[in-house]
Order: structure tokens, then sequence, then C-alpha cells
């Protein structure tokens, strides 16, 4: 998560189902105990939500995309 151009709290779903997610902190670090065959929902206002199949991995970095559709307003 570190590899965000902006620092924000970027929420970290599991099981959308049961609600199983975390937050990021300011430096975008996060922690949540899932399946190693899972796959991790990474979402922010103003990104394009991120999915990353955890394939057994202790750390999972992604970088998020700004979403194309959002008007800039000045």
């Amino acid at each position: 998560m570190k590899q965000l151009r902006k620092k924000c709290d970027v929420s970290v779903s599991y099981d959308v189902i049961h609600g199983v997610g975390v937050v990021t902190d300011i430096d975008g670090n996060y922690s949540i105990e899932v399946s190693s065959s899972g796959t991790l929902i990474f979402s922010y206002v103003g990104f394009e939500t991120a999915s990353e199949k955890v394939n057994g991995r202790k750390v999972i970095d992604v970088t998020m995309k700004e979403k194309s559709d959002i008007v800039n307003l000045v």
C-alpha cells in the first residue's frame, strides 16, 4: 500500500458477505487474517477498486488507479 501517490485510509476487505475488513493506517499499512487461497479487495473513494489473490503470500502491496470518470472541480 505504500505505493499510493496519495496517503489515505484505504479499505481492505476479505469477506464482503460477513463484513470482514480493515482500514489502513496513515502510512498505508494493514493487517488482516485471511485464507491463503483468498482474494483481498482494496477500495477508496475516487479510485478504482482493486482485487488481489493472496496465493499464500504474507505481504501484498497494490497500486490503486484513480478513476478516470471523476470530474475535477476548481
